[in-house]
């Protein structure tokens, strides 16, 4: 106790104790008047043993209830204190948190039901959510104040003041456009407290988020693809409608099954390695493809597109997946693949004949010059007789490849030069043929051409660039260019092109056909006499040309 209360203890026993004798003199006083024949002095200085005692017992009586009452005023004065400081703490609270506080006061009819509220006290945090300040609420009613108010939030508060039971809730304030998350209680009678935060943020979110879900709910239920929902063992959580095709089972049947069995029993080993290892090395997609077999033994290729879900921990949750249905490009592309091997079969076929044929009609030219002695007619069934050649080695090269329209240029271009070269050059000739090609592939529309050019070029040289006995050479350059255009050079170093050249206007064959051949080509022809013929051909294979 501190020193003041115990000085106001000690004052109030010793009042206790003067009432006490001011008793005492009453009690001789009252004795003295009407029940004894002493007198007043004798009745205070020498009272009976009775009077003794109950003025004893007053006087203890008064200083008992002198001590009481000293110590309820001081636990009074104290309480009163302590209730002070509470309210001046809860008050800087109220006033520093950014949560909104409002006190009310609710405002009955007539009946006894609840029409309006006035604003008593806000704090900061009140202004700050709401955007209202203290000067326009404090004593006004929020009819007045806030016009637009909907009666929800009368009637809610107003059951709060008149029942006492607290309650919370969300609401959305047409008159502030905002959402609220609000608890109430009544501090005393017809009255209503209000702690609430602004949630319009999260509802926002929230509203967006339904608004994705519901898309995604109708995408899964709308699509045409196969989407499924599995746990990190495999096991079905989620399942749309596809499954009735897919596994011959309604979606909710398939709730807990374990997805690999339904995968073809050739793939089940690879998907259930392929499921494994995406979990192990924590990937979130992934993409697959397997066969699945529904209950009635239909097989059905999927093509899968999977995303892998974990918690904060790094553990596989769940995974989302999207599954096409590609059984009909599957067979669409099996009958492709059957379409074109028996198409590569009839071309490998074709060439196969026409390479025979042309050799067939290429000995038969060579058995009809054998017979002829006319050294002219010779040579012009010699000339037809490499034509064919060329023109019969393009199609031996397309029947011993994969590909039958692309000719590799430096194997084929070697061998059709080296024949001619070696059926025209007799004996110890001084002659030399020298090739510089390109390893490249051409379409046989353009290496047809390349090829009959290269034999009536080659040809010409061999038989009309070097006099009799002369020393020399015949190359022969093929190469693809930076810019995509190829090149096929014929050069001699023969006596050179004789006077007044011009292959716009030929004189023999076998020019007229380089003229034909390199108008298919559609490129750039330049052609000099430099220490010998200079004939190159510049062109771009940009679509494929048809030879006649």
């Amino acid at each position: 106790m501190e020193k003041r209360d115990i000085m106001r203890t000690y004052q109030i026993i010793l009042l206790g104790i003067l009432l006490g004798v001011f008793f005492g003199f009453f009690d001789a006083l009252v004795d003295t008047a009407f029940f004894s024949d002493k007198t007043f002095i004798q009745n205070v200085l020498r009272p009976d043993a009775g009077e003794i005692w109950s003025r004893s017992f007053v006087i203890f009586l008064f200083i008992i209830f002198g001590v009481v009452v000293s110590r309820i005023i001081t636990h009074l004065k104290r309480t009163k204190e302590l209730l002070k400081v509470n309210e001046e703490k809860y008050r800087k609270l109220i006033t520093k948190i950014d949560t909104g506080f409002a006190l009310h006061e609710i405002v009955l009819d007539d009946s006894g039901k609840p029409v309006d509220y006035i604003f008593l006290e806000i704090n900061k945090g009140f202004e700050k959510q709401t955007g209202l300040s203290e000067e326009d609420l404090i004593g006004k009613k929020v009819t007045v104040a806030l016009p637009k108010t909907e009666q929800f939030w009368i009637d809610t508060y107003g059951k709060v003041a008149l029942t006492g039971e607290a309650t919370s809730f969300e609401h959305y304030t047409e008159q502030i456009q905002k959402w609220y998350a609000v608890h109430a209680y009544r501090p005393m009678k017809n009255q209503f407290a209000v702690i609430f935060n602004d949630i319009t943020d999260r509802k926002e979110a929230e509203t967006e988020i339904h608004k994705s879900e519901e898309k995604y709910r109708e995408f899964i239920e709308n699509t045409d693809d196969l989407v499924t929902q599995v746990d990190n063992t495999g096991k079905f959580l989620m399942v749309n409608h596809k499954a009735k095709e897919i596994f011959g089972l309604e979606p909710g049947e398939c709730i807990g099954k374990s997805a690999f069995s339904f995968v073809h029993p050739d793939d089940t080993d690879e998907t259930q390695r392929w499921f494994n290892e995406q979990i192990e090395k924590n990937a979130t997609s992934g993409n697959i493809a397997n066969r699945q077999v529904d209950i009635f033994g239909n097989i059905h290729h999927m093509l899968w597109a999977t995303n892998i879900h974990y918690d904060e921990n790094g553990n596989a949750i769940h995974l989302n997946s999207i599954a096409s249905d590609i059984t009909q490009l599957k067979n669409n592309e099996e009958a492709l693949h059957k379409s074109l091997d028996e198409k590569d079969f009839l071309i490998n076929e074709v060439n196969h004949r026409v390479k025979n044929n042309l050799a067939i009609l290429q000995n038969l030219v060579s058995m009809q010059s054998s017979y002829v002695n006319d050294t002219a007619v010779k040579g012009y069934l010699n000339d037809i007789e490499n034509r064919i050649r060329s023109m019969s080695l393009i199609h031996k090269r397309l029947y011993t490849t994969t590909d039958v329209t692309q000719v590799e240029m430096k194997d084929y271009v070697t061998s059709l030069a080296t024949g001619i070269f070696t059926s025209l050059v007799k004996g110890e000739s001084e002659v030399k043929l020298e090739l510089d090609i390109d390893e490249t592939m051409l379409h046989v529309n353009y290496a047809t051409p390349c090829g009959l050019i290269i034999n009536e070029l080659l040809t010409n040289a061999i038989k009309h660039a070097f006099p009799v006995n002369a020393k020399g050479t015949v190359s022969i350059v093929f190469h693809k260019e930076q810019d995509g255009h190829y090149r096929l050079t014929i050069r001699d170093s023969g006596i050179g092109l004789p006077d007044g050249f011009d292959l716009a206007k030929p004189r023999g064959l076998g020019m007229k056909v380089v003229r034909s051949l390199f108008w298919q080509l559609k490129g750039i022809l330049e052609y000099k006499s430099d220490k010998g013929a200079v004939f190159s051909f510049r062109f771009k294979t940009e679509e494929p040309i048809r030879v006649p």
